[in-house]
């Protein structure tokens, strides 16, 4: 909250200790996955590196979790040496940020803004035999943690990407299974199903 400029009221009076902003993107993308380590139950919002290097937010957008993505987008903005990547994440019905929020994110123009919902979903399921969609990695990072080769256990995020195990275009075959399910499998994320690897 600091780093994204949000200013305390009464501080010094409350508060044991100062409270000091990030001061890079590390120090956030650290800080959240010690938070995340300490309460396992709180997998609301991932921060890693994409292949193109830039850093991208997973972000739900209901609840408490949107505050969470929103205050993330904000700080980031403040120190990132790059351009970011949000992917907003439906939850509770809701597709997107509030309004307001997006608005005040774009005018920073530091942060770009990307959608996804089960229509999309299913149009790029249909049209293609790969599926790395917006989904489908949130549910790969939030069933296996943080990308990590499950081969040779590299953990440089950039040339770390989602693969799955029974492949789209088997899922897509299976007769035993309705559109719907077959949609559900591919962006499912589970151990038995998909993988982090080495991009080689």
């Amino acid at each position: 909250m600091k780093t994204a400029k949000i200013r305390f009221l009464n501080e010094e009076k409350y508060l044991k200790h100062p409270i000091h902003p990030f001061t890079t993107e590390e120090d956030i993308i650290t800080s959240k996955e010690q938070m995340r380590n300490k309460n396992k139950g709180n997998k609301s919002t991932y921060i890693t590196r994409g292949s193109n290097n830039k850093l991208q937010i997973f972000g739900k957008t209901y609840g408490a979790n949107k505050y969470e993505t929103t205050i993330l987008c904000l700080a980031l903005s403040e120190i990132a040496t790059s351009k970011v990547q949000l992917f907003q994440i439906g939850e509770g019905g809701l597709t997107e940020l509030p309004q307001k929020a997006r608005e005040a994110i774009e005018s920073l123009g530091v942060v770009e803004i990307y959608t996804s919902n089960r229509r999309i979903e299913k149009i790029d399921f249909e049209e293609n035999d790969s599926l790395r969609s917006i989904e489908y990695v949130y549910n790969l990072l939030e069933k296996l943690g943080d990308k990590k080769c499950a081969f040779c256990g590299c953990e440089i995020p950039q040339i770390i990407h989602g693969a799955h195990i029974w492949p789209v275009s088997e899922i897509k075959k299976d007769s035993t299974l309705s559109q719907n399910k077959k949609l559900a499998c591919a962006l499912d994320g589970r151990i038995k199903q998909s993988i982090f690897k080495r991009n080689h």
